[in-house]
């Protein structure tokens, strides 16, 4: 976990990193392009590049933002967590506007006060609300499968986390086609 106030103004040039990285203006916004996208990041905003996407930002003279890099591949292995993690795949984000605000801005918070405390449990406090944000976000977002009966998307989601299960345990092996199929059945 790194997390910090960063109030430099410059351009931050072409780059990535293995971390996952998330950006909240407080003052002034910021343009972020990922995979040649632009976004515009206003303030309050919470936005998501995925690790290991190239991407740039501009900063104005007077903006201030938090900025927030982590790595949770040591979740790769926790049954679910493949599947919750490409919902992060692409760029993400999320404005005041969205039901699911709210709950993903405390949570931040919360996270950014564990960091400076001074609690020998700092870490897994955060670490704990930071799977809570993946979670919120997958289950509240208005995209992730509203057209979908739950018990299906249940369905279908438990036959995927088989599939990124068995991938993640045998990726040194050619896995083909046929047998990612008779796994998700």
């Amino acid at each position: 976990f790194r997390f910090w106030v960063n109030m430099e103004s410059k351009t931050y040039d072409l780059h990535w990193h293995s971390s996952t990285e998330i950006i909240v203006p407080i003052k002034e916004q910021i343009h972020v392009i990922v995979k040649q996208q632009e976004y515009c990041v206003n303030p309050g905003d919470i936005f998501i590049i995925p690790a290991g996407e190239l991407h740039e930002f501009t900063c104005t003279d007077q903006g201030i933002r938090l900025i927030f890099l982590y790595d949770l591949s040591v979740l790769q292995p926790v049954t679910g967590f493949p599947y919750l993690n490409s919902t992060f795949s692409q760029p993400v984000l999320i404005t005041s506007q969205e039901a699911i605000y709210e709950k993903e801005m405390e949570l931040l918070f919360h996270m950014f006060q564990d960091y400076y405390s001074q609690s020998s449990l700092r870490e897994l406090m955060m670490f704990s609300k930071l799977v809570n944000f993946y979670v919120e976000y997958q289950e509240n977002h208005p995209l992730s499968n509203a057209s979908m009966p739950k018990q299906y998307e249940k369905s279908i989601t438990d036959r995927l986390n088989l599939v990124f299960f068995y991938i993640n345990q045998h990726y040194m092996e050619d896995i083909p086609l046929e047998k990612a199929a008779e796994i998700a059945g």
